[in-house]
């Protein structure tokens, strides 16, 4: 049976050299408030380990020898601490290792062969730190890379390169950076990304077709930047696309045939943006669409057939826009609309409405017409 050792205030580890401990697997040492590992603190009677647990410390330094005798290491978790800098050899006989924690610490930089041995490596946690660049050569050795955080640090650019080997990556984290713009072939290598993660950066266009080869992308999270463009191509590829976010940006328009290769989207959120205006057609191919937020815009009127392929519609938000009226027949194949919002328009009086406005909306439940969210209608009573 495996052993698994979870030391407290008590204890230290050099009473346990003594022990027979050739099964041990699990060592967890959480809250000790250690500042240091040092060359001898795991020798050759840890050598079946497989999972060392080192969070929530005070280390600031790791001497390059200081696991270099847990050559069967599977995990090592050291998040949480001060941890400044890796000695570039620190991880070399490592090479079971298939995942690093080192989020939460206070590294600014990674040294380019830090993870160079490391070739079974698949999850890598480095965000909230202070990273400012990384070499395009960090992550070349990490042929089987699958998740990859390095969100809430200070990155300000990529390399053209940066994930070139890492055609495995399925879930990659870049929120909470500088980011000023993207290129074109950083994902040019990632087919089997699944999840990208880009929010809260200062990108400002996407006008080069980044996501071309991301033929297995299924989520997308680009709000909160600086987006003013977007190339209408972006997504002619990412035919598995089922959720993009685009909220909180500077956009105007949207390319008519943006999301026409999308046809399994299920999310879609524009809100908080600059939209004037939607082509008729922009969501012709977007029948499996479920949620559509379009709230704090700008549009003005939406044409009759915008929304006339939108037949598994549940949630739709078009409130805190600048519409004055609304067609007749906006919503008329919106039959499984659950909610929808079209308060706070100015100008937008629901009892001009004819009565057979929302006559095929045998689905809704929440209807919301008054700027005040409070001061809904009841649907049946005032439409049925």
């Amino acid at each position: 049976m495996d052993r698994h050792l979870e030391l407290n205030n008590e204890f230290i580890l050099s009473e346990f050299k003594h022990l027979e401990l050739d099964k041990l697997k699990e060592i967890d040492i959480l809250k000790r408030g250690f500042t240091i590992i040092n060359s001898n603190s795991f020798d050759s009677c840890f050598r079946t380990l497989e999972i060392l647990k080192l969070s929530e410390n005070n280390l600031t330094h790791l001497v390059k020898s200081a696991f270099e005798k847990l050559t069967n290491l599977r995990e090592l978790w050291l998040s949480s601490n001060n941890i400044q800098q890796l000695d570039e050899h620190l991880f070399d006989s490592l090479v079971k290792l298939e995942r690093i924690d080192l989020d939460n610490n206070r590294l600014t930089k990674i040294d380019a062969n830090a993870f160079s041995k490391l070739a079974n490596l698949s999850i890598l946690y480095l965000y909230e730190n202070q990273i400012e660049s990384l070499e395009a050569s960090s992550f070349k050795s990490c042929v089987n890379l699958s998740v990859l955080y390095l969100n809430l640090n200070h990155l300000s650019s990529l390399a053209d390169n940066l994930f070139e080997v890492n055609k495995n990556l399925s879930k990659l984290e870049l929120s909470n950076n500088r980011l000023k713009s993207l290129s074109s072939s950083l994902f040019a290598k990632c087919t089997g990304l699944n999840e990208l993660y880009v929010d809260y950066n200062r990108i400002e266009s996407l006008d080069d077709p980044i996501l071309v080869n991301c033929i297995n992308l299924n989520e997308l999270y680009i709000s909160y930047n600086q987006i003013k463009s977007l190339n209408e191509s972006l997504f002619d590829t990412c035919s598995q696309l089922t959720i993009v976010k685009l909220a909180n940006n500077e956009l105007k328009q949207i390319p008519a045939k943006l999301f026409h290769h999308c046809p399994n989207l299920t999310t879609l959120d524009l809100s908080n943006n600059h939209l004037q205006k939607l082509d008729e057609i922009v969501f012709d191919k977007s029948e499996n669409l479920v949620e559509l937020y379009l709230n704090n815009n700008k549009l003005e009127a939406i044409e009759p057939n915008t929304f006339s392929n939108l037949v598994s519609l549940c949630i739709l938000r078009l409130d805190k826009n600048q519409l004055k009226a609304i067609d007749v027949r906006t919503f008329d194949n919106c039959r499984l609309l659950v909610e929808l919002y079209l308060n706070n328009n100015n100008g937008l009086n629901y009892k001009s409405f004819e009565s057979r406005f929302f006559m095929g909306l045998y689905s809704l439940e929440y209807l919301f017409l008054e700027s005040d969210e409070s001061n809904s209608i009841d649907f049946y009573r005032d439409f049925m």
